[in-house]
């Protein structure tokens, strides 16, 4: 997987000093041209999120104190937690392309 760096060019490099920033496929360019109302949100809610060290190393149960600050700053926003489960699909199709007889089945993997 190869590492980009198109958040230098949006507002997250005003936050370069403050936190450090990984992506893949340009997803900070895609983000903020195809979502820029929850890029917006995204950015600020970074911009007021601070933790200390204390709360990084402090034991948690469930969620931890650091978690459970930023999730009450995006859910403040409106923001929900949401699962997304995908599954594949495989048709075996024969050379011709058409789907016939015993060969139209899915095959789920």
């Amino acid at each position: 997987m190869q590492l980009t760096t198109s958040y230098q060019n949006t507002s997250l490099l005003n936050l370069q000093s403050k936190f450090c920033f990984f992506e893949v496929r340009d997803a900070s360019a895609v983000l903020s041209a195809s979502c820029s109302k929850e890029w917006d949100e995204f950015v600020e809610i970074l911009e007021k999120f601070t933790f200390s060290g204390d709360v990084l190393l402090a034991k948690g149960g469930n969620k931890s104190a650091l978690v459970s600050e930023l999730e009450s700053l995006f859910y403040k926003k409106g923001w929900m937690e949401t699962r997304v489960d995908s599954e594949q699909i495989l048709y075996e199709l024969p050379k011709t392309g058409r789907l016939t007889g015993e060969k139209n089945k899915a095959m789920l993997k």
